[in-house]
């Protein structure tokens, strides 16, 4: 049996670009890391914080080349070895991209192309900014109850980080979702 109920958890107004980010939990430091601008041959290293503690990120000419384990963790975990491959891996999205159709704002509720539309790339601040315009326009016209972050069973592959959570955050700092309980087995 699947019971709903709607989380308000404080109201804001307008999202900004960098209060999605902060709030999804998009910009973490292994991330920010290949960004830092570097002399074009010096290797340097960049102590930063990451969901599995401390690490020593060795980055040059402003792409990470490995990740080793701080110093001060006496357990350092073995997921270091993955942060380097997950960064550049060929299947990681490197830019946003939106349904082609969607950006037309006359045509914006056909969904008659959705499977056939062509995606086409967008900059950070544009797709940032489409996501804060339908939050708005969903919470104005239908209220903070029509949100559904999904259920608590979601997860990301590989568990790099909860996806349901950081949805659930991001919504909550909007003013709210509807949530789902499960009640008996499942």
């Amino acid at each position: 049996m699947n019971t709903t109920d709607t989380q308000s958890i404080g109201m804001t107004t307008g999202i900004s670009r960098r209060r999605f980010m902060e709030a999804a939990g998009v910009a973490t430091g292994v991330l920010a890391a290949p960004a830092v601008t570097l002399a074009a041959t010096k290797e340097t290293s960049v102590i930063t914080a990451t969901h599995w503690g401390m690490i020593r990120a060795v980055v040059q000419s402003g792409r990470l080349l490995r990740v080793e384990p701080f110093e001060g963790d006496p357990h350092p975990t073995k997921m270091l070895t993955a942060f380097h491959s997950r960064i550049y891996a060929a299947d990681r999205i490197a830019h946003p991209a939106v349904r082609k159709g969607f950006l037309d704002k006359s045509t914006r509720g056909d969904t008659t192309r959705r499977g056939a539309d062509t995606f086409v790339r967008v900059s950070w601040d544009q797709a940032l900014g489409l996501v804060a315009d339908e939050l708005r326009r969903v919470k104005q016209q239908y209220g903070n109850s029509a949100f559904f972050p999904g259920s608590a069973d979601w997860q990301s592959a590989g568990i790099l980080h909860s996806a349901s959570a950081l949805t659930r955050r991001m919504l909550a700092l909007h003013g709210g979702f509807t949530v789902s309980t499960r009640c008996g087995p499942h």
